[in-house]
């Protein structure tokens, strides 16, 4: 008997309707199918039946899905504001050093005129995210210049590494406590200091260009003004370097104002403070060095194969460079088994094992990236925002339309993480059965922020796709 499947998304606009006239076999069924499926029988699942002759019946079945952990260098750091800073070390990850390079660009702030006078600078960071074993960590990082330029367009990705100067503007050593503390400032050297004053004092009046005359007092404040507020100072970025004792990894968001480099000053009293502040979120990206000598991933060595480390579980890690990779075969095959049948609904299950001790939270969201036929991501199309066949979309997608948006499956009551994939798998399934074409055989599960310092264990053994299904009676 010839095997054919008619797919449902042929007939979706801009959402999933919720009745679509589906012809299962010609002059046999007319079925009207809804949105949402709650249950095993076909009148609570919200089937409605119009029948000639009453063949039909509606099935669930729960596919084992395997699940292997699988390495991957290729992380983009240059995305959402957001950098990471330290360096943590376990028997999972392996050794972690998280280097940041940032510009600094002015942002707002006091000029000090003839009546303030220099007193510091700093770096003020306050962070979002930890990672760290201990409830108390080690803080050590010092403050260089990089020897190169960054860029507002190029892609910045982790494994990239810039030359540093040897010289240290600024250092911090102290012991932090994140469930104590949020904030800390790096102290910077004077001579740094002092460089950014200068500049500030020779900026602070306004002054007005006469004719052409560059010698007239007001000229040159404007020309420091305009020179300072407008960035033309050929700064090199900054780069914090953290040391070997540190002992975790911090996240830091640039697009607040509470991550700046502040150039402090006073008045004459040397009562009243003031500052101009610097912000950091105009240019910049995270290296991430990782050793995985010392982790049970240390036989990855190549990006995308899978780990022989023994045990059930796999890891997502996005700064460790671990990632979960699930395997459709059981799905293909399965289907491969049927002539005529319907997808009503299928869905994604993936249990996870408690987190461990310490400051390492589960990720909020995983997203499943589809793996191509050269067992890769489409790392290019990813990063220049083309999601079809390249990410699982949600359901409020049509992949016929230019409306794409990933799905995202939640953590459930810190159980498993769970998602509605009845349009891929709709629309995967009648390619194959169609075209003998596999959109994908194999998925990435990638969390939607990718520089999340959390670290989720999938119970590999325990992950399942279930169906939702109709076929005719024998």
């Amino acid at each position: 008997m010839e095997r054919t499947l008619k797919s449902l998304t042929t007939t979706y606009t801009m959402t999933l309707l919720d009745k679509t006239f589906y012809l299962l076999r010609s002059g046999l069924a007319l079925l009207l199918v809804p949105i949402f499926f709650a249950c095993d029988d076909p009148t609570d699942l919200g089937l409605r039946l119009e029948l000639q002759e009453n063949n039909l019946k509606t099935n669930k079945i729960e596919l084992p899905l395997s699940v292997s952990t699988v390495y991957i260098d290729s992380l983009r750091t240059n995305v959402g504001n957001k950098i990471i800073l330290g360096q943590f070390e376990d028997e999972i990850s392996g050794k972690i050093i998280a280097t940041p390079y940032m510009s600094y660009a002015a942002l707002s702030g006091i000029f000090p005129g003839d009546s303030l006078i220099y007193h510091s600078a700093n770096i003020s960071l306050k962070h979002t995210q930890v990672r760290t074993l201990p409830t108390v960590m080690q803080l050590d990082v010092e403050v260089h210049e990089v020897n190169a330029d960054l860029y507002a367009n190029p892609i910045y990705l982790s494994n990239r590494k810039l030359e540093i100067d040897e010289n240290t503007l600024g250092s911090l050593n102290e012991t932090y406590a994140p469930s104590r503390d949020s904030a800390f400032s790096i102290p910077l050297n004077d001579d740094f200091g002092r460089m950014l004053y200068t500049r500030l004092r020779n900026a602070s009046d306004t002054g007005y260009i006469q004719g052409f005359d560059g010698y007239n007092l007001d000229s040159v404040r404007l020309v420091y003004r305009d020179s300072t507020v407008s960035n033309l100072y050929p700064d090199k970025p900054l780069a914090l370097v953290p040391s070997t004792t540190s002992s975790g990894l911090l996240k830091f968001d640039l697009s607040t104002d509470s991550v700046t480099l502040n150039v402090v000053m006073m008045d004459l009293s040397g009562r009243n403070f003031y500052e101009y502040n610097y912000t950091f979120n105009s240019n910049y990206y995270t290296h991430i060095e990782r050793d995985k000598s010392s982790s049970i991933h240390s036989d990855l060595q190549e990006e995308y194969q899978p780990s022989s480390n023994p045990g059930n579980i796999a890891y997502l890690d996005m700064v460790g460079g671990f990632f979960p990779k699930v395997d459709l075969k059981n799905l293909y095959d399965f289907t491969d088994s049927l002539d005529n049948f319907l997808i009503n609904k299928a869905s994604f299950s993936f249990p996870i094992e408690p987190s461990v001790e310490g400051f390492i939270d589960n990720s909020s969201f995983l997203t499943p990236y589809v793996v191509r036929d050269n067992g890769k991501l489409n790392i290019p199309d990813l990063l220049g925002g083309n999601y079809l066949n390249n990410v699982v979309l949600a359901n409020s997608n049509n992949v016929y339309y230019s409306s794409q948006t990933s799905l995202q499956m939640p953590l459930d009551s810190n159980v498993s993480y769970n998602g509605d994939i009845t349009l891929f798998t709709d629309y995967s399934l009648n390619l194959f059965k169609t075209e003998d074409n596999k959109l994908a055989e194999e998925l990435i599960l990638i969390s939607s922020d990718y520089l999340d310092l959390g670290r989720t264990a999938l119970k590999s053994d325990e992950v399942t796709l279930t169906l939702y299904y109709t076929t005719t009676k024998e």
